[in-house]
C-alpha cells in the first residue's frame, strides 16, 4: 500500500509504502454481508418517468397501427410503404408523376421549390449540361455538407476529449510514481478505482451535497456525446449507401427490394443498413458505450469512525457524513474506447472515397455505332429527393408491372430515360 506524508502546508514531500496485514474495518463491512444497495429516488422516479413515456409512445403507435389495419381491411386504403429508396421507386413507376414527366436527368442540387414542373420550359432550364452524367462521383457525394461537417465535428470533439482526459491521466499517473506501460495499465484493469485514479476531486468537493449527482452528471456526459454521433454515425452511412444502391441502377438489373415482395421483388432489410454494416456498427456501439462507462464511472465511499465506548468487535461505526461520491477512471478502457472510435472515422472515411457505380459505355453500346451525342456513365444523384426519383421513373405506357420484375436505368427505345424493365437500353445521349 502506497500513502503520502505531508507537511503542515499540506504539500506532499515523501512517498511512503507499507504492507498491509488486514483491514481494521473489514468487520463493519461484514455487518452488512459485504456489500450495500445505494440508490437515489430521484433517480429511481425519473427513469420510471421516462420509460413510462416510452411505453406511452409505443401503445400510440401500435394504436394507430392496428386502426390504419382495420381500414386496409375494410378497403379504405390502398397499403402502400415508403421506407426505402425502392420503394419510393415501385411506387413511381405503378403511378407514374406527371410533374416530373418532362424533368429527364432532373437532380436534386437542381430541384428547388419555385421549379414548376408544368412549364417544360422551366424544367430545361434545370439540366443544362447533361455531359455532367460523364462524371465520376465518389460516396461522400451522397449526404449533404452539412451532415458531414456535423458529423466530423462531434467525432473530432469526442476524440479530443478522450485524448485531453488520456493525457491527464498519464500525466497523474507520473506524478504518482506509476508505471505506464501497456502491461501495467492491463492490470489496474477496466472499470477498477485506485487511488490514483480519481478524478476532479475539488469540482466534486466544491458541489457539497449535490456531489452523487454531479458525478453522475459528469460520468455520463460522455454517452450523451456517444449516442449523438451514433445517431449521426448511422444517417451518414444510410445516405451513402442509399447513393450506391440508386448509382446500382444503371450497372446491373436487380429487383426492388420492398416491405412486402411480388413477383421478382425482394425483402428489405430489417435493420436500415445491410446486414454487413449494421450489424458491426451496432456491436461497435455496443462496445463503445461499455468502454465508456468502465472509463469513467462513479466510486462512492462508505463512512467509519472508531468509537471507543462501541459495543461492537472492532469498535467501528458509520457515519454519513463521511460518505463521499467521486469519479474513477480506468486508462485501459480509453486506450480501447479511442482505438474503436479512430477504427470507425477510418472505415466511413475509405467508404466515403469509394467511386459510386458508373457504366463503361462505348460509342456503339446499344448499336448505335455512328449515333452523335454524349455517352452517359451515371445516374442523377438524386439523394433523397422525391423530385428527382420521381424524374427517372417515367416507363411509359404498357408498363404497369414493371416494379414486380428486374429493372435497370437507360434510354428505352421509345427515346425515353427511365427505371424500366424493358430491353434493349441505350447509354448515349442525342446532341
Amino acid at each position: 500500500m502506497q500513502f503520502l506524508e505531508q507537511d503542515k502546508d499540506q504539500q506532499i514531500h515523501k512517498r511512503l509504502f507499507a504492507k498491509v496485514d488486514y483491514c481494521l474495518s473489514e468487520g463493519a463491512e461484514r455487518n452488512a454481508d459485504g456489500c450495500a444497495i445505494r440508490y437515489s429516488s430521484v433517480l429511481l422516479l425519473a427513469v420510471t418517468g421516462v420509460n413510462g413515456f416510452v411505453l406511452t409512445c409505443m401503445y400510440f403507435t401500435w394504436n394507430a397501427h392496428r386502426t390504419r389495419a382495420k381500414e386496409l381491411a375494410r378497403g379504405r386504403w390502398e397499403e402502400e410503404q415508403l421506407t426505402t429508396i425502392d420503394e419510393a421507386v415501385s411506387s413511381f413507376l405503378q403511378h407514374e408523376d406527371q410533374y416530373t414527366a418532362t424533368a429527364t436527368f432532373l437532380e436534386f442540387s437542381d430541384y428547388n421549390d419555385s421549379i414548376d414542373f408544368h412549364n417544360l420550359d422551366t424544367v430545361t432550364d434545370t439540366r443544362p449540361d447533361v455531359s455532367r452524367l460523364r462524371s465520376n462521383l465518389r460516396w461522400y457525394r451522397g449526404a449533404g455538407k452539412l451532415l458531414w461537417y456535423t458529423t466530423c465535428f462531434v467525432f473530432v470533439i469526442a476524440a479530443a476529449t478522450i485524448v485531453f482526459l488520456l493525457v491527464k491521466a498519464f500525466g497523474a499517473l507520473i506524478d504518482y510514481d506509476m508505471p505506464t506501460d501497456l502491461g501495467s495499465l492491463w492490470r489496474m484493469g477496466v472499470g477498477k478505482a485506485h487511488g490514483y485514479t480519481i478524478a476532479l476531486t475539488k469540482v466534486i468537493e466544491a458541489l457539497g451535497a449535490n456531489a452523487f449527482y454531479g458525478t453522475l452528471m459528469l460520468a455520463n456526459v460522455a454517452q450523451v456525446i456517444l449516442g449523438l454521433a451514433w445517431w449521426l454515425t448511422n444517417s451518414l452511412l444510410t445516405k451513402l449507401l442509399l447513393a450506391q444502391r440508386w448509382a446500382r441502377f444503371i450497372v446491373k438489373r436487380s429487383g426492388l427490394r420492398v416491405s412486402s415482395p411480388k413477383g421478382q421483388q425482394r425483402p428489405s432489410y430489417i435493420l436500415s443498413l445491410p446486414y454487413r454494416y449494421s450489424i458491426p456498427l451496432i456491436i461497435a456501439s455496443a462496445v463503445l458505450h461499455w468502454l465508456l462507462s468502465q472509463a469513467l464511472f462513479v466510486v462512492q465511499t462508505r463512512g467509519f469512525v472508531y468509537d471507543l465506548e462501541s459495543q461492537s468487535k472492532d469498535q467501528f461505526v458509520r457515519d454519513d457524513t463521511l460518505d463521499a461520491s467521486v469519479i474513477g477512471y480506468s486508462i485501459i478502457a480509453f486506450i480501447f474506447a479511442v482505438s474503436i472510435l479512430f477504427g470507425i472515422s477510418l472505415s466511413i472515411t475509405l467508404l466515403a472515397t469509394k467511386p459510386l457505380p458508373r457504366r463503361e459505355v462505348q460509342p456503339c453500346d446499344g448499336g448505335a455505332e455512328a449515333e452523335p451525342g454524349v455517352l452517359v456513365t451515371r445516374m442523377p444523384l438524386v439523394l433523397n429527393c422525391s423530385a428527382a426519383i420521381s424524374a427517372a421513373c417515367h416507363p411509359g405506357p404498357g408498363s404497369q408491372e414493371a416494379h414486380l420484375e428486374l429493372v435497370q436505368w437507360g434510354k428505352m427505345e421509345s427515346g425515353k430515360w427511365s427505371i424500366t424493365n424493358k430491353t434493349p437500353l441505350r447509354y448515349s445521349l442525342d446532341t
